[in-house]
């Protein structure tokens, strides 16, 4: 038998550990219209209705609808139990709007039968009552775009994708899924940066990355090494504008930290794959506009002088200046002001006189006052080999959770805890440009 999607039984499962979102309307009346522009009807309800996103904490009454009316074969569209299936399917998402799995079925008896058996009300408007009454529930808006998509209904369909994105913006099977949709538009590139948020959170499904693959896209790898230095300049400035498509950077290791506008960045990459210079560049730049702030609308000059005035250090440049001038506090006192600190090669550093570990104290009194950092940090030198023309190749491995690992071993596992808490993760992974 067809399903809209393979592999369904997966499928749910792992609509249950990403779904989001709990707030519902009080009721569920009958909204919007169907595809031929008529006003949606449907029975009232008698039983609930229930939030589906709540059904752990209504797991009686779920057990009650389910077992009469939802039963295995009513889901998988072979028979009814105590009535058709269209009145069962109907009685179900009448008590429970936003049931997934019921709204998925009448989908899927929908495009069985497209002219043929009829369910009791439309299936687009058993969609909008769901979405009106559980307005959050990013599921049900994916799972309508699946129908719309289904049915040719492109525009719609987009719609109802672009609201789930929105809703749960990390949730890598409304990725996946709107990748699979953007792929039949023939918008690879915008198809391939879904499959990247989707393969990043370990989604099983091959079907998307497999067609991408037919179509020479690679979700692993979407820009290639030369593109890198600009996607990493882009990365910064949109996220110190503020702008959130700082949020869809490939760079992001969205899976170690979510990122966020309030906290601070750490860029981990090879040697010479242009941290430090980038850096350098935006920092110039930064003070040039900050030295011209006086000249900017009022509402607009303190988020600039707050967001772009960084302090600058290269960590054994401090370490050095510790050993060497007399007055310690005038070393550290740019390190402790409240102004964003950027750190060029952290971890590099040594300890300074008496083994006083500078950096561990700063990165320590730095957190305890939610002050941002920003910071470069080089990975692990390691490497792996690979066949390649009946012969082996060394290449770089680029392990990240490595790299981090070194907060823990060279200051303590507090600081090394609060690299994730604390900071966006940017990982490069392009080739030195030393050589």
């Amino acid at each position: 038998m067809n399903t809209l999607i393979p592999k369904q039984f997966i499928f749910f499962i792992l609509l249950a550990l990403f779904s989001i979102g709990n707030s519902h309307s009080a009721n569920a009346p009958w909204v919007g219209q169907d595809l031929k522009g008529a006003p949606c009807k449907g029975k009232t309800t008698t039983y609930g209705p229930y939030d589906y996103k709540l059904k752990a904490q209504k797991a009686r009454e779920l057990y009650l609808v389910e077992s009469a009316h939802f039963t295995n074969n009513v889901e998988n569209l072979a028979k009814g139990n105590s009535g058709s299936l269209p009145r069962e399917l109907d009685y179900t998402l009448r008590a429970w709007p936003n049931h997934h799995r019921a709204l998925n079925s009448i989908s899927r008896y929908k495009l069985l039968y497209p002219n043929g058996k009829k369910t009791i009300s439309a299936v687009e408007c058993y969609f909008q009552r769901a979405i009106n009454f559980s307005p959050e529930d990013a599921t049900t808006h994916m799972l309508y775009g699946m129908f719309l998509h289904k049915t040719k209904h492109l525009k719609a369909a987009k719609i109802a994708y672009d609201a789930a994105v929105k809703l749960s913006p990390l949730n890598p099977v409304v990725r996946y899924n709107y990748g699979l949709f953007l792929f039949q538009l023939k918008k690879y590139d915008l198809a391939q940066k879904q499959a990247v948020i989707a393969y990043e959170a370990n989604f099983p499904l091959n079907g998307l990355k497999n067609k991408l693959k037919r179509v020479k896209f690679n979700p692993k790898n979407p820009y290639s090494n030369t593109n890198e230095p600009l996607q990493y300049v882009a990365t910064l400035i949109l996220y110190f504008l503020k702008d959130d498509k700082f949020f869809d950077s490939p760079l992001l290791r969205k899976d170690l930290s979510e990122p966020s506008f309030d906290k601070g960045t750490i860029t981990i990459g090879g040697y010479g794959c242009g941290k430090t210079s980038t850096w350098d560049s935006l920092i110039k730049c930064f003070r040039d506009y900050c030295n011209h702030a006086d000249e900017i609308k009022p509402k607009n000059r303190d988020f600039i002088k707050k967001r772009f005035n960084i302090n600058k250090c290269v960590s054994s440049e401090v370490v050095e200046d510790y050993d060497t001038y007399a007055d310690k506090k005038s070393v550290l006192y740019p390190l402790k002001t409240t102004k964003p600190l950027y750190i060029d090669d952290i971890i590099r550093e040594d300890n300074a006189s008496y083994g006083t570990n500078i950096f561990k104290n700063i990165l320590t009194y730095r957190a305890d006052r939610d002050r941002i950092n920003h910071m470069t940090l080089n990975y692990i030198e390691e490497f792996e080999t690979k066949i390649e023309n009946n012969e082996k190749v060394l290449y770089p491995k680029f392990d990240v959770i490595k790299a981090i690992n070194q907060f823990r071993s060279r200051y303590d596992g507090r600081v090394h805890d609060r690299i994730y808490g604390h900071h966006n993760i940017i990982q490069l992974t392009g080739k030195t440009f030393r050589r």
